[in-house]
C-alpha cells in the first residue's frame, strides 16, 4: 500500500514549516559568522596589523588585552542567540517531520510544539520552489513504513556528507591561521614572550572554535552513521520478513534527528547551496538504490 508523504510535503503550511526552519538556521548560521569574525579574526587582524607599523606595537597589546575580555562576553551573548535560533528551527523541521510522516508529536521528548505564530512569523521571503518534493518522489509508491524510514535516512545521510566536507575546509583555516601567524612572529624576530602575548593570545579563541567546532562535527558524523546503521537494520528486516517493525523504532530515529539538528553546528549557507545540487543527485540515486 503507498503513502502520501508526497502530497503532505507539498502543501502550503508544511512548505511554510521548512521556509521557516530554514529561515531561523540562516539567522543561527549569521550569528555564527559574526562570532567567528568577532572572537577569532578580528585578534589575529590586530597582531597581524603590527607587522606594517612599528610604533603600534605597545597599541596592539593593549588592544589585545581589552578585546580578549569584550569578546569572551560577546561570544556567550551570540551563543545563547545562536542556540534560541537553532533549536526553534530544529523544532519546527521536527514538526515537518511529525505531520509528513504521520508520527505523533512526542512533548515528552521534544518539548512544546511550535505554534502557528513561531512558523508565520518566521517564513521570511524565501521562494516556495525550492522547498517543493522536498523527500525524493520515489517514496511516494512505497509503504508507509519504507518510505517513512528512506526519509529519515535522508536526512542523515544529507547532513553527513555536509559535515565532512564543512570539516575539510575547518582543517585549512587552522593551518593557515597557523602558518600566516608564526610567518609574522619569525619576520618580526621576537623573543618568547613577545611572541606569548602577540601570537598565542590571537591564537586561543580561534583554536577554541576550529577544535570544538570539528570535534561537535566528528560527533555529529558518527551519530549520523550510527542512526544511518540502525534504519538499515530495520530496511532489512522489513524487507526479509515482511511485516512492520515496531513503531517505537521510528520514534527512536526521528529523536536522534531532533537531537542532531538542535546540536549541530550550523554549516554555512554558502556551503549548503553550492554543494545542494549534487547532494540532490546523489540522495535520489540512494533512493532508486533502496526502492530496488
Amino acid at each position: 500500500m503507498a503513502n502520501n508523504i508526497v502530497e503532505l510535503e507539498n502543501r502550503q503550511e508544511h512548505i511554510n514549516q521548512l521556509k521557516a526552519a530554514r529561515h531561523l538556521y540562516t539567522k543561527a548560521g549569521n550569528y555564527t559568522t559574526a562570532y567567528v569574525v568577532i572572537c577569532a579574526l578580528i585578534p589575529i587582524v590586530i597582531s597581524i596589523g603590527r607587522i606594517f607599523i612599528d610604533s603600534l606595537a605597545p597599541l596592539v597589546l593593549h588592544t589585545l588585552t581589552a578585546y580578549t575580555l569584550v569578546s569572551l562576553v560577546m561570544g556567550f551573548l551570540l551563543e545563547s542567540r545562536i542556540s534560541k535560533f537553532r533549536n526553534t528551527a530544529a523544532k519546527i523541521q521536527q514538526l515537518f517531520d511529525s505531520d509528513v510522516l504521520g508520527l505523533k508529536w512526542n512533548a515528552y521528548l521534544w518539548g512544546k510544539k511550535p505554534s502557528l505564530e513561531d512558523v508565520n512569523e518566521n517564513i521570511g521571503d524565501l521562494p516556495d520552489k525550492d522547498f517543493i518534493d522536498w523527500y525524493d518522489t520515489q517514496v511516494g509508491v512505497m509503504t508507509k513504513m519504507e518510505a517513512t524510514l528512506i526519509c529519515q535516512r535522508t536526512n542523515l545521510v544529507y547532513d553527513s556528507k555536509l559535515r565532512k566536507d564543512f570539516n575539510s575546509i575547518i582543517n585549512l583555516i587552522a593551518w593557515s591561521a597557523l602558518i600566516l601567524i608564526l610567518i609574522v612572529g619569525f619576520y618580526k624576530n621576537e623573543g618568547m614572550q613577545t611572541a606569548i602575548v602577540f601570537i598565542g593570545v590571537p591564537l586561543v579563541p580561534i583554536i577554541k572554535w576550529i577544535v570544538s567546532t570539528r570535534k561537535q562535527n566528528l560527533d555529529d558524523i558518527e551519530a549520523c552513521k550510527s542512526l544511518t546503521s540502525f534504519i538499515d537494520c530495520c530496511l532489512e528486516k522489513l524487507r526479509k520478513n515482511q511485516r512492520s517493525i515496531n513503531e517505537s523504532a521510528l520514534y527512536r530515529i526521528q529523536d536522534g534527528i531532533y537531537h542532531h539538528r538542535k546540536t549541530a553546528f550550523k554549516i554555512p549557507d554558502c556551503l549548503y547551496n553550492y554543494m545542494r545540487s549534487g547532494q540532490e543527485n546523489r540522495v535520489h540515486m540512494m533512493v532508486n538504490q533502496l526502492s530496488q
